[in-house]
């Protein structure tokens, strides 16, 4: 049983972070003060969530390395979350947190603890035997040989940072830290400073003194989204690559240049990013720059028999541990997921299952507990949009149709994405929330002041 350490002056936080700590299956140690992280390394703790406000009284990181600390914050903000970064913390979380993204952080964090090193992650990577799949876990095998910048592409929900993680972890950095920085999710302004530090100005030396770069050092950084990258972060990034990096004769390896810092990175996108420089929306250098070695990752409706086998790795995760062996799909159910288009790839098909495992009384899980129905057939119209890039045209389109009889919970799972990806995307593409009946009139979307 893995441990952790919870530190947290709240009773109330910690009480919240034991119980869904414990349900997920981790024995749960509490401390009120930054001195309690002392207690980790006595008690074997594999990872410690700590509250953003005890690092104020002490050097709690330093307290508690080598073990990787989550940092949760009641007020969050990218600069803050930057600082924890760079100082060494493995992951910030903004309260309220997502259960399922809590009890990731420290799985991840758990994972990448060189006292856990044995201990394998609670699912199993990559699932798929199909042709694309094997073909992708050869390029990943490949590029793990070396330290050059990689793109991954690939629909929404298919994966990409699940094979950034697989990449990070079979190369010879896998026990330094995989950092990201998500551009869909940081405002336009904080990109820059995010990825070099807040206290060097545009037209300042190119070596970062701080920020998510300097974070990495001798690690991998995954910047998710790049396409939305603006342009002028895009030519600091391309400045720092030429500037900071040297090849070899043989090219299987980088190392750093005059500036010290030893970062591979590695970038994700669902976008054409040939065709967004050949519309001048993306730097053509950069690209060059970046696109040496590509993965692309399948889209879930072109993997054949994986379709069951995520379907049923996902049922028996849940239903162990909702104490539900021996449930399974009925055939009708098996029948719906293959004739599905999973619009929202893999992430979509988890949680359907996810949820139906939840709600399923009986031994078979039926095909109307997956709830896909619903998204059919606007899948099935808009499968050649999102094929082509415009899943957010697609996302606007469902949402507009279907929110008036859906909360913004199964709108999510409609669309395979957590409540706060809905609740981001709705503010990005500007989709207020409309006034109902049942639920009163609704409140304009805030700023966004998160990590």
């Amino acid at each position: 049983m893995m441990r952790v350490l919870v530190m947290e002056p709240d009773s109330a936080n910690r009480r919240q972070l034991r119980v869904l700590l414990e349900r997920n299956g981790f024995e749960v140690f509490e401390a009120t003060t930054a001195a309690g992280a002392r207690q980790a390394q006595a008690n074997r703790v594999l990872t410690v969530i700590a509250d953003v406000a005890l690092l104020a009284d002490a050097d709690l990181l330093a307290i508690a390395d080598p073990i990787p600390v989550v940092i949760v914050a009641d007020s969050p903000s990218v600069n803050q979350a930057v600082e924890c970064m760079r100082r060494g913390a493995s992951d910030y979380l903004a309260r309220p947190y997502e259960p399922e993204a809590m009890v990731a952080a420290v799985r991840s964090a758990a994972s990448r603890s060189a006292s856990s090193a044995a201990i394998a992650p609670d699912s199993s990577p990559m699932i798929g035997d199909c042709a694309p799949m094997r073909e992708l876990r050869a390029r990943i095998a490949a590029a793990a040989r070396t330290t050059a910048p990689v793109l991954i592409q690939g629909e929404p929900g298919t994966g990409k940072e699940l094979a950034a993680r697989v990449l990070h972890d079979a190369s010879d950095r896998r026990y330094a830290r995989l950092i990201a920085l998500n551009c869909a999710t940081t405002p336009d302004p904080s990109i820059e400073p995010a990825l070099f530090g807040y206290d060097v100005a545009p037209a300042a030396a190119e070596q970062p003194s701080g920020g998510l770069v300097a974070a990495a050092h001798r690690g991998t950084l995954l910047i998710d989204g790049i396409d939305l990258m603006p342009m002028a972060a895009q030519s600091r990034l391309l400045r720092f690559l030429d500037e900071n990096t040297a090849q070899d004769t043989d090219d299987t390896t980088e190392a750093a240049g005059a500036g010290g810092l030893d970062v591979r990175f590695v970038v994700a996108t669902h976008q054409d990013l040939h065709q967004l420089a050949a519309n001048g929306h993306f730097h053509n250098h950069l690209l060059q720059r970046l696109a040496g070695t590509t993965l692309h990752l399948p889209p879930l409706r072109e993997r054949g028999d994986d379709i069951e086998q995520i379907a049923h790795a996902v049922l028996d995760r849940r239903s162990a541990k909702l104490n539900k062996p021996a449930v399974k799909f009925a055939s009708g159910a098996l029948r719906a997921m293959r004739n599905h288009a999973w619009p929202g790839n893999v992430r979509e098909l988890s949680n359907a299952v996810a949820r139906a495992t939840v709600l399923c009384d009986g031994p078979f899980i039926e095909a109307d507990l997956l709830a896909i129905h619903a998204a059919k057939d606007a899948a099935t119209t808009d499968q050649q949009q999102a094929t082509s890039g415009s899943l957010e045209d697609f996302f606007v389109r469902f949402v507009l149709a279907n929110q008036d009889q859906f909360t913004e919970t199964e709108l999510a799972s409609q669309l395979g994405i957590s409540r706060k990806s809905l609740w981001e995307r709705r503010q990005r593409l500007n989709i207020p929330r409309r006034r109902t009946r049942k639920r009163g009139p609704r409140q304009p979307l805030a700023a966004f002041d998160g990590p």
